[in-house]
Formats: structure tokens, C-alpha cells, sequence
């Protein structure tokens, strides 16, 4: 991360501090072992995950934004479920915490002081390996987590008739599923094998990660090609596939293998109409940063594009970009609007269907009429917060 980024981040960490309420550590812990030791780590679940339930089908991993407020989008996610009538004994939402050893002052004062859960030394979501526990530096990654919990949900018996997993963050959460989309073996090992069905939702991220150097080039015949002088380290990894992590090395996971697999992934990608500011302050800025776009809506257009150019218009059948209107940089209002809850609860991918009906180019995938989903309304009203 440059250091221009690893300012702005501290900006907007300082101007939380002042004017928020403290982040309220998740109360459950999760054992993840990291080699021979177990390492608590914080997040919220809606049922247990070490008991059985015969009644889950869906899980929802629902991953925090760079507020590390995990409790709110575990909120986001249950109001969306509620809003999708979805039934709620059905459907297993978890919410880990990602922490930072850089917002630990804004914890509420109870938790400050503690030591016994995971955290991280960097910001988790580009998959440090730096974690820490108890005053100690343990090698673990976020992803490792995920891998870890998302296992167990599938593995364990607990839950006997699960069938889909989606995996869905926003803003620095989108990050972290971008490129744990990217380069997971989660799906393919473990998930696919006992015929799971895994979906990923990426909304309004910062940053996207690119499979090759081509990076978008603004001319009158606007095109993707290899920058001309381009910025040190802006295909490393977070941005490109250069320098890889050691959550890769470990699983002998190389970019080739990440390109092949992220096109058979089944992805969404949502970004608020209103989240075009030229002049946010929350977005990367650096050289690597910038050019992928001037502001968030810009990124995600140009990303999808991108997908496109490399993969082949092919992509359009499992994967799509989403500008969602009359929503701005808001968790809640991507998470709970129309397209978001149909991707996530609906009941769009029965056996041998795609999850993306085909459709024409100036047609929206999700329209009423072809999915029967008239009792959803077209528009979120008070759900434009922030999160």
C-alpha cells in the first residue's frame, strides 16, 4: 500500500474517532489454529456453528467495510433478509471481524484493553499474513479465516442441506472478496466437490485486483493496453498479480490459476449510482490507484469492461456489473436494494440453471417481469446511511 493511501486511511480513521460511537467487539469467537496453536477470533453469527441444524441451506458471510464494524453489517444483512421475505431458519448469516492494530483505540474501552482475540499489524483486507494474538505474531491471513470458518459450515455435518454460500463485503470488504474471489481454493476443493454452489457480491470497492498489466488507457478509441512508464509496484499484488502474498505461496497458487479460475466464478458487482466523487477521500489515490478510475462508480464500470476485454463477452452469463440507483457509498443501501437481495436470497439458481437469465444489452438482468418478483419494491426507502 503506498504511503499516500496509508495516509488518507489515517485521515479518515481520525475524523471515525472524533465523531463516532466506539466499534463494538463481536461477542463470539471462532478457534482458528494457526500450526499447533488456537487463536480466538471475534464475529457474529445468527445460529450456532458448532451445533447441528438440519434447516440451513444458505450461508451469507457478510464482511465488514474499513468502519471494522462487523455488528452493523451483520445488521445490513438481516434487514436484507427480512426485506426478501427470505426465511430467516433457513438461512445462516455470519459476520467476522477484521481488525487492525490501528483502530483499536476506537474500540469500545472494554475491549482495548484485551489481547485474546485475532486481530492484524496492516489492514487485513488484501490478506497480510501479519496477524497478532495475544501480544504474539501469528502467520495468518484473513483469507486463512474465511477458509477456515466456510470449511467447517461445509465440512462438519452441522449442516447437513446446505447449498449455496455467498460471500459479500463492501467498500474494504469488497476489496477483501474481490481478490479472495480471486484466490481461494475454498471453492474449489472443498465447496464444489460436495456440490455447494458459491456466489460472491463485491460492492464499491476502492480497488479491484487485474490478472494481466493492461490497464484502461482514456483515448477517443478507449482501450485496455500495458501502461507507458507506469508507477513502481502497480501490479503488485492488491492491484495486479506481481508479489504475490503468502496465502498464495503456501497453496502453490499462481496468477495463471487465479485468471483460469476467476472466470467460471459466479460474481456480482455493485456500485451506487451517487458514488462518483471525484474528490472522496476514502479511496486510494496513489499512481497504482488511480489508474483504475477517478472515483468508485468509474472503477467498477472500467473493471467490468476490463473482465470483458479479457475474458470474453462469455463472462456476462455468470458474472455482472450493477450501478445501483439513488445509492450512494452505503453498505446498507447496496445490501438491501432490489438486485442485491434477489443475488443473494433469491431463488434464481435451481439446478442445471445459470444464475444470470440471458438477456439483450439494454435490458437489466434482474427486471420483475422475468424473474416474477413483483412484490419487491423498486427502491429502498431510508436505507442510505453510511456503513
Amino acid at each position: 500500500m503506498k504511503l499516500v493511501d496509508v495516509f488518507l486511511c489515517c485521515v479518515v480513521l481520525i475524523s471515525v474517532s472524533l465523531s463516532a460511537a466506539p466499534i463494538p467487539l463481536a461477542q463470539k469467537r471462532y478457534p482458528i489454529k494457526v500450526k499447533e496453536q488456537i487463536c480466538l477470533f471475534p464475529y457474529e453469527s445468527s445460529d450456532d456453528l458448532m451445533a447441528k441444524n438440519e434447516a440451513i441451506e444458505r450461508v451469507v458471510l457478510a464482511i465488514h467495510s474499513s468502519s471494522y464494524d462487523a455488528k452493523a453489517y451483520y445488521d445490513n444483512a438481516t434487514k436484507a433478509m427480512q426485506m426478501a421475505n427470505a426465511d430467516n431458519h433457513k438461512c445462516l448469516i455470519i459476520a467476522p471481524h477484521f481488525l487492525s492494530e490501528e483502530i483499536l483505540n476506537l474500540l469500545s474501552p472494554e475491549a482495548q484493553g484485551k489481547k485474546d482475540y485475532l486481530r492484524w499489524e496492516l489492514r487485513p483486507f488484501w490478506g497480510t499474513s501479519r496477524g497478532i494474538y495475544n501480544g504474539k505474531s501469528v502467520l495468518i491471513s484473513a483469507y486463512d479465516v474465511i477458509d477456515q470458518i466456510l470449511s467447517h459450515v461445509v465440512v462438519s455435518g452441522n449442516f447437513p442441506n446446505l447449498k449455496t454460500v455467498i460471500i459479500l463485503g463492501h467498500s474494504a470488504g469488497g476489496q477483501l472478496v474481490n481478490r479472495y474471489a480471486a484466490g481461494n481454493d475454498f471453492e474449489t476443493t472443498i465447496a464444489r466437490p460436495r456440490n455447494i454452489a458459491v456466489k460472491y457480491l463485491v460492492m464499491a470497492p476502492s480497488s479491484y485486483v487485474y490478472f494481466t498489466p493492461e490497464r484502461f488507457v482514456r483515448t477517443p478509441n478507449s482501450h485496455f493496453e500495458i501502461p507507458v512508464n507506469p508507477p513502481a509496484g502497480f501490479n503488485n499484488w492488491g492491484y495486479g498479480m506481481e508479489n504475490l502474498f503468502v496465502y498464495h505461496k503456501n497453496r502453490r497458487i499462481t496468477p495463471e490459476m487465479m485468471q483460469k479460475n476467476y472466470a467460471a466464478k459466479t460474481i456480482l458487482y455493485l456500485v451506487g449510482q451517487k458514488d462518483k466523487d471525484p474528490d472522496d477521500k476514502s479511496i486510494g489515490r496513489s499512481e497504482a490507484a488511480m489508474l483504475q478510475g477517478r472515483h468508485r462508480l468509474e472503477r467498477g464500470r472500467i473493471y467490468f469492461d476490463y473482465l470483458v476485454h479479457l475474458f470474453g463477452p462469455e463472462i456476462k452469463n455468470t458474472q455482472r456489473f450493477v450501478a445501483v440507483p439513488d445509492v450512494g457509498h452505503s453498505g446498507r443501501g447496496l445490501m438491501c436494494s432490489v438486485t442485491a437481495r434477489l443475488f443473494i436470497f433469491g431463488n434464481i439458481n435451481p439446478a442445471g440453471e445459470k444464475d444470470f437469465p440471458s438477456d439483450s444489452e439494454n435490458k437489466n438482468y434482474w427486471d420483475k417481469k422475468t424473474l416474477g418478483i413483483d412484490k419487491i419494491p423498486d427502491k429502498d426507502e431510508n436505507l442510505l446511511q453510511t456503513n
